[in-house]
C-alpha cells in the first residue's frame, strides 16, 4: 500500500505522544500503565475537554460519571483497561 511502515521508515510521535510519553511507552513495549500514569493522563484529558471550565481534576469526585469517563478514555489511549499495579 505504500505506507511508511511498508517503506521501512520508523514513524515520528506527534502531538500528544510527544507530551505524554507514557502513550509510546505502553503502545510499543505492549506495557500496561500504572494507576499514576493512568491518572497522569486521565487529567490531561479532563484539562483538554473542560479547559478549566468544570473545575481542577484533583477536585473531581472519584465516583463522578466524568471522572470515570475520562479514566476510561485515558486506558484506551494506552491500549486496555489494565494496569500494571492492579493488584496494589
Amino acid at each position: 500500500m505504500g505506507g511508511e511502515a511498508e517503506s521501512g521508515r520508523v514513524m515520528q510521535p506527534s502531538g500528544w505522544a510527544r507530551r505524554e510519553p507514557v502513550l509510546i511507552h505502553c503502545l510499543r513495549d505492549a506495557v500496561l500503565p500504572t494507576r499514576a500514569e493512568l491518572d497522569r493522563l486521565g487529567a490531561r484529558i479532563w484539562e483538554e475537554v473542560h479547559g478549566g471550565r468544570a473545575g481542577a481534576w484533583t477536585e473531581v469526585p472519584r465516583s463522578s460519571a466524568a471522572y470515570l469517563r475520562a479514566m476510561r478514555l485515558a486506558a484506551a489511549a494506552l491500549g486496555g483497561s489494565e494496569r500494571r499495579d492492579a493488584g496494589r
